[in-house]
């Protein structure tokens, strides 16, 4: 294992990929950081400047770099003998029609593989959304985009979409194209809607209370193996040494999807994204800590003190 004295976080992103990175080791490396600690590199939805609203967890993102690109900082990073902490999502995905397996959900329904991979409450009581995902995301009344032609029917590439704005949503039951989209609607396995209804009632689990990201059961033997196949296959080639899990609390089951992470990735160095309140201990997680933001909090403290200002200088 791996375990560095310190790390430095670095917000890769399309303004800032992994060749920028690569050309600042020499900087860290004289600092003596012992890891470089990345944000999200998966796929996420186009320019992303943060990549949390991740796609394709099985694909980098190429809007940072290529696979070349990539393995040539993986192999500096080594060279220079320091580690690479990855910050990795398994609790939730964008809500995005650049994320293929939801899509191929909204197509197919029950008969898509994915059916049961995202926290989708399709038994819900209000008969308007049962058996549908909602789709909190107008800005106005549905009515009233429908009326200024807001919402329409495209195709691209074979695929059939509703559109709206920058979103598109997959179009099932489509079978002479001079059908209004308005009398489309009612047919589809998801409901457009105005995004304030997101706030009273909605049928997806999220990240908080942004509609955008939606959560995935990683409970589930199959969707955890699916998720983790290429950040798992980083581990074992060394590439990466380590990960920094995000919002373990959200997660159905921390401690159960720890155990099979550390099984998955023995030797990995595992840190939590996990607030601790003073006086609070850690749970018994196979996890080697936090990534500390109850030391942070300690250390901001003491710039916050007047009293300290003549020794700092």
């Amino acid at each position: 294992m791996h375990i560095p004295c310190s790390t430095y976080r670095i917000q890769i992103n399309p303004l800032f990929g992994f060749n920028d990175v690569r050309g600042i080791l020499p900087y860290l490396s004289d600092l003596g950081i012992g890891a470089i600690y990345a944000s999200p590199i998966f796929r996420a939805r186009p320019w992303s400047l943060h990549g949390y609203d991740v796609v394709d967890p099985n694909a980098l993102n190429p809007e940072l770099g290529d696979g070349n690109d990539f393995d040539g900082l993986a192999a500096e990073v080594q060279r220079r003998g320091m580690g690479w902490i990855q910050d990795f999502v398994p609790n939730h995905m964008a809500y995005h029609h650049d994320n293929n397996m939801l899509m191929d959900l909204l197509r197919r329904g029950q008969d898509s593989a994915y059916f049961d991979y995202f926290d989708i409450e399709w038994d819900y009581p209000d008969d308007n959304i049962r058996g549908k995902l909602l789709a909190p995301f107008l800005n106005r009344p549905l009515a009233d985009c429908l009326e200024d032609g807001e919402i329409e029917k495209v195709e691209t590439e074979g695929n059939r979409w509703v559109r709206y704005k920058d979103r598109l949503l997959p179009l099932v039951h489509t079978t002479t194209p001079y059908i209004p989209v308005e009398e489309l609607l009612p047919y589809q396995r998801f409901v457009l809607t105005l995004w304030k209804y997101g706030n009273w009632e909605i049928n997806y689990r999220r990240f908080f209370n942004i509609s955008g990201f939606i959560s995935l059961c990683v409970e589930l033997p199959e969707v955890f193996s699916h998720v983790h196949l290429l950040v798992l296959s980083l581990l074992r080639a060394r590439k990466i040494t380590g990960l920094r899990i995000d919002h373990i609390d959200g997660l159905k089951d921390p401690a159960a999807y720890l155990e099979r992470l550390g099984r998955e990735a023995p030797g990995a160095f595992i840190l939590v994204e996990k607030i601790l309140a003073r006086g609070e201990t850690l749970r018994p997680w196979r996890t080697e800590g936090t990534t500390g933001y109850d030391f942070l909090n300690a250390v901001n403290g003491l710039f916050c003190v007047r009293e300290n200002e003549t020794d700092f200088d």
